[in-house]
């Protein structure tokens, strides 16, 4: 008994762990990113050098009734010596993209093919899809600050 309660503090632990990381906002560093999700994550660099961390999560899909295995990762620049959280990319399978798009076309105004802007946050999303892989790009456009 003693262990199983150990497993559900493990278990819920993980899971409020990514709750918080659902409305993480741009602007804040790696260490608060993962001071609010935890420490089980990768740490790598981009081809252009850009360093990044990524996090596996599941999600149960209601529409289909079952989990799916999503890859989370966090783009940071540096800046004043430290890094600084500037866009995030969703790795999903290819399956679960109609869901996303179809918010998006909701809630944001779209600028081109699979590309829209929230005005309100000054968000940029993309959707691009590789093989059976979907990646949502958002980023902060810093270029249009108001």
């Amino acid at each position: 008994m003693k262990y199983l309660g150990i497993i559900i503090i493990c278990v819920f632990s993980q899971w409020k762990s990514f709750a918080q990381c659902d409305n993480i906002s741009f602007g804040v560093t790696k260490d608060e990113i993962i001071k609010q999700c935890g420490t089980n994550y990768v740490g790598k660099i981009a081809n252009d050098g850009t360093k990044f961390i990524t996090y596996q999560r599941k999600l149960y899909n209601d529409e289909m009734k079952r989990n799916v295995e999503i890859i989370i990762a966090y783009y940071f620049m540096d800046i004043n010596e430290k890094e600084i959280y500037v866009q995030k990319i969703l790795l999903l399978p290819k399956s679960e993209a109609n869901g996303y798009i179809s918010i998006y076309n909701d809630k944001f105004v779209k600028l081109g093919y699979l590309f829209w802007k929230d005005y309100a946050e000054n968000i940029l999303y993309e959707v691009k899809f590789r093989d059976s892989v979907c990646s949502i790009i958002m980023r902060y456009d810093y270029y249009n600050v108001y």
